[in-house]
């Protein structure tokens, strides 16, 4: 570990307010977020009776502390909405789970201070700043400008392989097994894993197609549109995430055809599919037999991978049954294990069952899922597809798609919670009335009041 590791992570919150004195409140959450997420290390320092001191710690706690010292009056003008149940009820799933397991109150207060800065505070943050057309579309835009500064760290690790965390912190992130894909490498840059690096870098690209075709946006800079899309689609094939890859694809394909055709319904549906998956891989006993012929289609390690996160499932599944409404409160130290496989807990669904059972796991795609649709159901088709509404449409996709993301893996990023607290309190604008006037009466001239025009 190198000495920028504490320099830059406790130096970040002095940062962090430094940007709310020299820019619009707005733009330094924006910069302060993606910036933090994007670079800063992936690390954290424990105190005897503190919490961890770690990037998502600091990244959340940074904004809140300017936005608090610097925009005060923001905080107050928050409405709380009964739509904000959700995520209520997702940062206090810990307690009642540790309490009926028997771990205690003090380990449930401390998993909910956990859940707190991980998820509240960054989806209170985007209900303060980007509750508007405007602040969404800022959001839209901190994609596509994060993901072209992440082009030349990513074709770097794509060909040299991931080395700069290490180059720069003086230690690897995650294992570095899990970065080789075949003959290639897949970037990590300075996020937690490859996964999450391929799904940012998704984002960024889906972004930057909406916005050129909802705004017909010419160009970014002094560069045409169609080279910028073009660009990160590219950098998002090479960061080898093969199930990244088919999200970007088919959030495309909606989008896409959603528009063409006027209709939300594909939109919609998207909404289905997480708790649908969750219902039909528990209760429903589905043993998911097409997906991994898909996986087989398309390469055989895929297909090894995606057996390794269905077996774990199956045995969250069956060992969670006894306690499906609250969870087992822990998965750290549970040790199971099928036919000499590990449980291996990779989906945030999964992980959220297994801790804080149904309760939880419902708060948890409530929180991700039921800003998108309020949002839907708030506003018509035609405006969902106009220009003003193309980052907010955008980023109801990307909160989608994340959710499916998490599916299969967890990559907690506060980035996307933004949007979830942003679209969730984006209001519907009517279209105003014209005020009524009363027409004067116009008096009906009396014949008196005539006169003839003389005739020739």
């Amino acid at each position: 570990m190198t000495p920028l590791v504490p320099i830059t992570l406790f130096g970040w919150i002095p940062a962090v307010l430094i940007m709310f004195i020299a820019m619009p409140a707005r733009r330094a959450v924006l910069v302060s977020f993606f910036t933090a997420w994007m670079f800063l290390p992936v690390a954290g320092f424990r105190f005897e009776g503190l919490p961890e001191i770690n990037k998502m710690a600091v990244t959340c706690v940074g904004a809140l502390l300017g936005s608090v010292i610097f925009d005060p009056t923001r905080l107050f003008r928050l409405k709380i909405s009964p739509w904000d149940f959700p995520i209520l009820v997702w940062i206090l799933a810990p307690l009642p789970s540790s309490l009926a397991n028997g771990y205690g109150a003090y380990e449930g207060c401390s998993l909910v201070f956990t859940q707190i800065v991980s998820w509240g505070l960054p989806y209170l943050i985007g209900r303060l700043y980007f509750s508007d057309l405007a602040g969404l579309r800022d959001l839209a835009m901190a994609f596509l400008v994060g993901g072209l500064v992440y082009v030349p760290f990513v074709l770097f690790e794509a060909r040299m392989s991931p080395q700069l965390h290490t180059w720069v912190y003086g230690f690897h992130q995650h294992e570095f097994l899990q970065s080789r894909r075949g003959s290639s490498w897949r970037p990590t840059v300075f996020m937690q894993h490859g996964l999450a690096v391929a799904m940012f870098m998704g984002t960024a690209a889906l972004c930057a197609f909406w916005l050129w075709v909802a705004e017909r946006k010419k160009g970014f800079r002094e560069l045409p549109m169609w080279t910028v899309v073009a660009a990160l689609y590219a950098v998002a094939v090479l960061c080898r995430s093969t199930y990244a890859l088919m999200l970007l694809t088919g959030g495309t394909a909606v989008l896409f055809m959603s528009r063409r055709f006027g209709t939300r319904f594909a939109l919609a549906a998207m909404l289905a599919v997480p708790p649908l998956y969750v219902l039909l891989r528990t209760y429903g006993g589905w043993d998911a037999q097409v997906m991994r012929w898909v996986a087989n289609l398309i390469e055989t390690r895929r297909l090894e991978s995606l057996e390794t996160r269905l077996q774990s499932e199956d045995i969250c599944w069956q060992a969670v049954q006894s306690s499906a409404l609250l969870g087992l409160g822990r998965l750290d130290g549970v040790v199971m294990s099928r036919d000499g496989i590990a449980f291996i807990p990779d989906g945030l669904w999964l992980i959220a069952l297994g801790r804080y059972g149904f309760v939880g796991l419902a708060a948890m795609l409530g929180t991700l899922l039921v800003p998108i649709a309020v949002y839907l159901s708030r506003h018509s088709p035609r405006t969902l597809f106009s220009a003003p509404y193309a980052g907010a449409t955008v980023m109801a996709m990307v909160l989608g798609l994340y959710t499916m993301d998490n599916l299969l893996n967890a990559m907690i990023n506060p980035v996307y919670l933004l949007g979830a607290g942003g679209l969730l309190g984006l209001p519907m604008l009517r279209a105003r009335r014209p005020a009524f006037r009363p027409v004067p009466l116009v008096a009906t001239p009396s014949p008196e009041s005539l006169s003839l025009a003389p005739r020739r």
